[in-house]
């Protein structure tokens, strides 16, 4: 199928493989709602089409005598749909995390039930990150779309590039360029390991062998309407601030304001946010879905997180230095680091303790650029239209809760997703709904700008 029989995994990838564990599946879940019914001989014809255009979606892993992990295809059966026609329970269809090793990372659950349809798409986060997620679904659409005669093409894709996937059109002279600046975002890392973040709770201690908590996942969500997007917007004007910016404020801020209130945390202690960081380029667009991000942790006492102004102005001076230094990188050095002893990558994900309070995923404008989506920015298909879409992120040991926010519709969109053996689902609503505070302080300062 493809031109190489096989490939090592990137750094990244093995770090993500080896996060994945019984007790914490490294998944994304994500879920489409659809308003109307699917034919399923084009989706299940569309589905071959995008395991035919994006090469991880059908590699298993396999082991070098090295040690050494590497893709391989051909040694197990495409994935196919699972239909279901009863109503998931819990919201989300049940399911069962696989080993990589033993068969290809995905899953695709289609749940029909009163006039509604689900897309379920599970997904190893080691095939790909957030924009490689919504790629494939993206491409999933516009294949089914052109199956029942509509007219466009998919994005162009070239296989070709894929083997040099992370190596992010770095020459050998840039990389030299580059050795101060990840020298810099290295002593940064280190002072940021010499301290212990706060975590929101601590629960039973939990063996990597054990079963994973059930039903999976546990996410609250929120939505929020067109018009607070819209007043968001106008504050990111008036405050001199990128949207993301202002949602890593407010997501700091939630997370101190959380503590404080219910875990009685003192204003000394550390909180730790940790943030993806997209490494894209636009040579990449053609790239199959795959795996171009850093990860940057954002540290603050928990008195600074509740003094919003000071906060702001933090946040866009630590987001710049990381833009100028290209600190993106850094992580990505960390694993390249422990990867030079054996074994290291995985002795890295087996760190014990906290690593950050709460993770952010920024994952923008969902299908914004599909051409699929009308002028209401709601995306519709032959015989449906998506009303809503969830995406619940892999919580990871020490860290109990990952926020993930996007935009479908004009509406913003908020998951929550927590590990219930940590959190409550109480609490875990208190934390959202504190987010929700926060954004709607933010907001209310965009619909007090000027016209």
């Amino acid at each position: 199928m493809w031109p190489w029989n096989d490939l090592p995994l990137t750094r990244f990838e093995t770090y993500l493989f080896h996060e994945d564990r019984p007790a914490y599946p490294c998944w994304f879940l994500t879920r489409l709602r659809f308003q109307g019914r699917f034919d399923r001989v084009v989706l299940e014809e569309a589905w071959e089409r995008v395991l035919a255009r994006h090469p991880l979606l059908t590699a298993v892993v396999r082991r070098r005598w090295t040690g050494g992990l590497y893709w391989k295809w051909g040694l197990a059966l495409p994935p196919r749909i699972r239909w279901s026609a009863a109503p998931a329970p819990g919201g989300w269809a049940p399911w069962t995390p696989s080993s990589l090793e033993a068969e290809p990372g995905v899953q695709l659950i289609v749940v029909e039930a009163d006039g509604v349809t689900e897309l379920c798409l599970y997904t190893h986060h080691a095939l790909y990150d957030g924009a490689g997620l919504f790629a494939v679904l993206d491409d999933l659409l516009v294949h089914y779309a052109r199956g029942r005669g509509e007219a466009g093409e998919p994005a162009a894709l070239r296989p070709d590039l894929f083997p040099d996937r992370n190596r992010f059109g770095l020459s050998f002279r840039d990389k030299l360029r580059l050795v101060p600046s990840m020298a810099l975002g290295l002593a940064a890392s280190l002072q940021l390991g010499w301290r212990s973040p706060r975590p929101l709770g601590t629960g039973p201690a939990v063996g990597d062998d054990e079963r994973a908590f059930e039903p999976m996942p546990a996410v609250v969500s929120r939505r929020l309407e067109p018009e607070a997007f819209a007043q968001l917007r106008g504050a990111s004007k008036r405050l001199g601030a990128g949207l993301h910016d202002l949602l890593i404020r407010d997501a700091h801020a939630a997370a101190g304001t959380w503590l404080k209130e219910e875990a009685g945390a003192g204003d000394l202690e550390w909180v730790y946010l940790l943030v993806p960081v997209n490494l894209r380029r636009p040579a990449d667009l053609e790239l199959p879905a795959a795996n171009l991000v850093g990860l940057i942790i954002l540290g603050r006492q928990l008195k600074s997180t509740l003094r919003r102004g000071r906060l702001l102005q933090r946040t866009k001076e630590d987001l710049a230095w990381v833009k100028r230094h290209h600190l993106g990188y850094t992580f990505l050095v960390r694993l390249a680091l422990s990867g030079l002893l054996p074994g290291g990558i995985r002795r890295f994900t087996r760190r014990r303790g906290c690593r950050a309070t709460l993770l952010l995923t920024n994952l923008g404008q969902h299908f914004a650029a599909s051409r699929l989506c009308g002028p209401d920015g709601r995306l519709r298909v032959p015989g449906a239209v998506l009303e809503d879409v969830s995406v619940a992120a892999p919580v990871r040991p020490g860290t109990a809760a990952g926020l993930l926010v996007g935009v479908y519709g004009g509406r913003i969109w908020i998951d929550l997703a927590y590990d219930p053996r940590v959190l409550s689902a109480a609490q875990a609503d208190r934390l959202a709904d504190a987010f929700v505070a926060q954004l709607r302080q933010t907001a209310a300062a965009g619909a007090a700008a000027p016209a």
